[in-house]
């Protein structure tokens, strides 16, 4: 695993070699003529390839209301299966069609009940949910909500805030 900001990366398929491709793609792009993987990513990437092979991103701290990622694919065409997790149970997935390959996307995902993993999936057709799976990703934003009490506190001190100021005048 690879931890990172409160959040945890971890992948089943090939070893930590990005699918093959190597730090940065260097293994199925010509790095030093100026190609990448993706034109969406910026230097290394996160990615895996193999039978139902997915990438992982699991916050390390309070469940995540939401995450967005550049995501492609070890296929012509970006077709991305997510899942989303909270406590081990599954509380969200979906299917979504990105467009051509070596040019990626932005994926985001939010859920107010919240999640504590999300797992990545790329096949070679819109509709597998099964089979050979060859993900990537980069530049991961995620983003947790206030817990209501918190938000209460900080109203209150709002309120607090005005009343000394109306008083000092």
């Amino acid at each position: 695993p690879w931890n990172v900001g409160g959040l945890q990366f971890t992948h089943t398929g090939l070893a930590n070699d990005n699918g093959g491709c190597g730090y940065a793609g260097e293994n199925c792009v010509d790095v030093a003529a100026g190609q990448a993987y993706s034109e969406s990513f910026s230097g290394n990437y996160f990615a895996t390839a193999g039978t139902n092979a997915y990438l992982s991103i699991r916050s390390t701290g309070p469940a995540l209301h939401g995450i967005e990622f550049a995501v492609d694919s070890g296929y012509p065409s970006i077709y991305v299966m997510w899942q989303t997790f909270l406590g081990g149970a599954l509380t969200g997935s979906g299917r979504v069609s990105l467009g051509a390959s070596g040019i990626g996307d932005v994926l985001g995902l939010s859920d107010a009940a919240g999640f504590s993993e999300v797992r990545v999936f790329a096949f070679d057709s819109a509709s597998d949910t099964a089979g050979y799976s060859a993900p990537a990703i980069d530049s991961v934003r995620a983003f947790t909500v206030a817990e209501p009490a918190s938000l209460a506190l900080v109203a209150l001190a709002g309120v607090c805030a005005a009343g000394l100021r109306r008083r000092r005048r």
